[in-house]
């Protein structure tokens, strides 16, 4: 569980990882995130990757617990897998959503620190303007 140093813990973080040919490093990039804290979780959005990324997720998923996969149709971008990702990640009870591409150009050793952060002011912000949103 993370906290920041005046503010709530955290129950649950999510990372929205978008893919597209990303085969190669998935399976490099999931422990390396999930071993930063028992409270971050993954979700994958793949647009249908031919490398064959989606399925390599599922397989990850089975393996972990702690890594879930949105498949979509087709590739419809880099903002729209956000966006799909970030609805999802609130679904599955997310009290901070992260995100981070896959090309591990973000370390993920930084997630937690990033987290605690800003676990009083923006997660707080997106959860009710997510909120405010959907009404």
């Amino acid at each position: 569980m993370m906290r920041d140093s005046e503010g709530p813990s955290v129950q649950r973080v999510v990372v929205v990882i978008p893919t597209y040919n990303e085969a190669e490093n998935l399976p490099l990039l999931v422990p390396r995130v999930l071993e930063q804290d028992p409270s971050i979780s993954i979700l994958v959005v793949d647009d249908s990757s031919p490398d064959g990324t989606g399925k390599l997720a599922e397989e990850l998923a089975a393996s972990t617990g702690r890594l879930h996969v949105l498949h979509r149709a087709q590739k419809q971008g880099l903002g729209a897998a956000y966006r799909a990702g970030m609805r999802r990640a609130l679904d599955l009870g997310a009290d901070v959503v992260v995100q981070m591409d896959a090309d591990s150009r973000i370390r993920p050793r930084r997630c937690p620190n990033c987290c605690a952060r800003s676990i009083a002011t923006t997660s707080c912000w997106a959860r009710a303007t997510w909120t405010a949103s959907r009404s």
